[in-house]
């Protein structure tokens, strides 16, 4: 990846471009990006060497609110396209740090404990103890550690380590949810990346291998080039997980592709918006709206071409659909 120059995620370029630009951009600057990014994975199910990273990120709000603002756009935006169910994870890395002290790690240590743990989904609790002790880790300090992630894992004593801002952050989205997702609290949560310094978050659904979405607060990474803080987070949604998972329980959008052909001369377009709007909330399918063309026959061929399957005419205030066919 770094011989080849291949981007691996859209988080470091955007501070670079905020870095560059600061005096000119007014803050909170709210992002919204989509593009390929690139992972020296194995390729297998969920994961990919090259996939799109969708993005949205605030930089320059301290405040919880810009956590809250990102989790409710995220979670709203799955809702939209009919993917329920999911659980939102979310801890704060100085909860990990806290707990790291009290196991017994030593600051400088602290990274390190934090990579072997986020591998918990994969490795499991025997793992975990395994690698840390092949680190030459002290015992007590591993088994003090493994101790409490048992306890996590049954429930016991979450509540502890939960702080006031990650209250509010799970009330907010508890508001949000309609019961059609969770928020949960993990303190076993890491997120693999270094430059987390506060709250991190990721979506898991049911029993998809890994996350289809994670992000955190950054609030070091821009001042690493400014030499000045400011603060930032963000959250990001892995685009061909979330379809892998659609097209498995068979909620993508089904095969119809409809043309709407008005004519101008005629037709009330307030009723050829408002039929297609409803029409594609109903049927969850593509609806284009087309102008009528002199050669009809003509027209229906070039949209039978282009992968249409039906299309509709307003014929006395009533919508007709026919079926495209080679006749």
């Amino acid at each position: 990846l770094a011989d080849s120059g291949l981007r691996f995620d859209l988080t470091v370029p955007l501070s670079r471009i905020f870095a560059n630009n600061q005096g000119k951009i007014a803050l909170p600057f709210k992002v919204i990006q989509a593009d390929w990014v690139f992972r020296a994975e194995r390729p297998q199910k969920g994961r990919y060497r090259q996939f799109m990273q969708c993005d949205i990120d605030i930089i320059g709000e301290r405040d919880i609110t810009a956590e809250i603002d990102l989790l409710m756009a995220s979670s709203q935006a799955l809702l939209n396209i009919g993917f329920e169910g999911f659980t939102i994870k979310i801890n704060d890395r100085k909860v990990l740090h806290d707990l790291a002290v009290k196991w017994g790690f030593s600051e400088d240590d602290h990274e390190s404990v934090f990579i072997t743990m986020d591998k918990l989904d994969k490795i499991g609790v025997e793992g975990i103890k395994k690698e840390l002790t092949g680190k030459e880790f002290s015992e007590d300090a591993i088994d003090k550690m493994i101790f409490d992630i048992t306890q996590f894992e049954a429930g016991e004593f979450n509540h502890v380590y939960l702080t006031d801002e990650l209250k509010k952050v799970i009330e907010g989205l508890n508001l949000s949810s309609y019961n059609k997702f969770k928020i949960e609290f993990d303190p076993t949560l890491v997120r693999g990346m270094g430059y987390y310094t506060g709250m991190i978050y990721e979506i898991k659904y049911k029993d998809y291998p890994g996350s289809v979405g994670g992000g955190g607060r950054y609030d070091k990474m821009i001042g690493k080039r400014i030499g000045q803080d400011v603060p930032a987070c963000g959250f990001s949604i892995g685009f061909e997980r979330i379809v892998d998972i659609l097209l498995e329980e068979e909620q993508v959008n089904n095969d119809k592709k409809i043309a709407v052909i008005f004519n101008p001369a005629n037709d009330d377009m307030k009723m050829i918006y408002s039929y297609a709007t409803a029409y594609r909330e109903k049927e969850n399918c593509v609806i284009s709206i087309l102008k009528r063309e002199k050669k009809f026959g003509r027209q229906l061929k070039k949209l039978l071409d282009q992968g249409f399957t039906h299309y509709t005419t307003l014929e006395n205030d009533v919508f007709i659909t026919r079926e495209l066919r080679i006749d």
